[in-house]
């Protein structure tokens, strides 16, 4: 909202904005459009843009707050100033070597992605700007970042006797077991809320998976068990009974660490790296493991169908999902 002048220019209650009222344009006779878009261009820098551009990159989807934060910790301090019209190549590509010197290339390749779809977004509704982000960018193949972890029988026995031991906060045992037992991703399940289940099936909302559609997870007995038979209000699994848990890297951390001593004690190797999607990825071999049809273990991750039988067939194949990988 535009609220005065000052020395010229125009002084706005908050960030810079494309769109202006008949109110605005009241507020200075004459040629207000054209001084607005001089203005904006001048002044709209890399801060106030990923600030307001950031819900546009991936609308209705809880990894717009994972693309905030990359833009406050990786973007913003470097080149936040910088207005977006102004900004060049070289200076994209100084800012990917930086993050990928201290945080690697993975990471560089995220920032990248987050970057390249909001200078789109801005492309597409206004001529004048060109995004400074072209191909060729990129540290990584796709190929090269594919993981193809499974934790082993042995490592999951030690990651459930861990998560008994270490100090870490009350919710996240049962919040890591879930993701193995689920095979759900690790946000979809920390924002798991009491709403979201009715009769042992857990409904999870469009808004907040993945693909973009609902996804239905009949919850095993074991599942159960964890979240308890009591049916409480909020998140599942809180601190403090208003927001979902967050604090995974010291809690991680902290599990890794008695794990470690746990292999220590019995004179085994330190268990090799591994990450929370590692789980999904662990439960869904097991699934084939276990004789679980292929087209069935997709639907249980949630994973779009491929083809004429994606587009046609929109059975929820909840009573299958419940049948064939939740029998106890």
């Amino acid at each position: 909202m535009v609220v005065g002048f000052r020395e010229g220019l125009l002084v706005f209650d908050g960030d810079f904005y494309n769109e202006f009222s008949a109110t605005d344009i009241l507020l200075r006779p004459g040629d207000l459009c054209t001084h607005v878009i001089l203005v904006e261009r001048c002044h709209f820098d890399v801060h106030a843009f990923c600030h307001s551009r950031s819900p546009h990159v991936r609308p209705n989807l809880r990894s717009a707050d994972e693309v905030e934060r990359a833009f406050r910790i990786y973007v913003r301090p470097r080149i936040g100033t910088r207005s977006i019209y102004d900004l060049r190549r070289r200076e994209i590509v100084e800012l990917l070597d930086s993050i990928e010197d201290n945080n690697g290339p993975v990471m560089a390749d995220r920032v990248l992605a987050h970057l390249r779809k909001a200078f789109n977004w801005q492309a597409a509704r206004d001529d004048q700007f060109t995004p400074p982000v072209v191909r060729g960018m990129a540290r990584t193949k796709s190929a090269d970042r594919a993981r193809n972890r499974v934790l082993s029988d042995e490592e999951i026995r030690d990651l459930w006797k861990a998560l008994d031991a270490a100090k870490v906060p009350q919710p996240f045992p049962a919040l890591v077991r879930m993701l193995l037992l689920t095979c759900q991703r690790r946000e979809e399940v920390a924002s798991m809320a009491w709403e979201e289940i009715e009769d042992g099936v857990w409904q999870i909302p469009s808004t907040r998976f993945k693909t973009g559609l609902p996804n239905t997870v009949p919850l095993s007995q074991a599942a159960r068990r964890l979240i308890g038979d009591s049916k409480g209000k909020g998140f599942v699994f809180t601190t403090d009974g208003d927001h979902p848990f967050s604090g995974f890297s010291k809690a991680k951390a902290a599990l890794d660490a008695k794990i470690a001593e746990l292999r220590e004690q019995d004179d085994r190797n330190p268990m090799p790296h591994w990450v929370f999607h590692d789980l999904r990825r662990t439960g869904r071999s097991l699934m084939s493991r276990a004789g679980v049809l292929s087209d069935i273990a997709e639907r249980v991750l949630g994973h779009a169908i491929p083809g004429v039988r994606g587009v046609y067939d929109r059975h929820s194949y909840s009573a299958e999902k419940s049948e064939k990988r939740w029998k106890n």
